[in-house]
């Protein structure tokens, strides 16, 4: 291990990278960065493009929605 490096800072500025994505632009890129290096790495065959959802289309997320909505109206 080189204790001269900062690997904390690395992987932090590295999800920042890939997090702060604000422009279509940026997001584009990023998935296209992120396809080539998980091909690279996985090979063609186990790899497929990310397509994250939207928070309010998963199943959980709405579950939770409508408990908190149920018991607000409860009161």
């Amino acid at each position: 291990v080189d204790e001269d490096f900062n690997y904390k800072a690395f992987y932090n500025n590295i999800a920042s990278f890939f997090e702060d994505c604000y422009t279509e632009q940026e997001k584009v890129e990023t998935a296209k960065l992120l396809l080539w290096w998980n091909r690279s790495v996985f090979g063609h065959m186990n790899t497929s493009t990310y397509r994250p959802q939207a928070m309010e289309k998963m199943s959980v997320a709405s579950t939770l929605r409508k408990r908190h909505c149920g018991a607000a109206w409860s009161g």
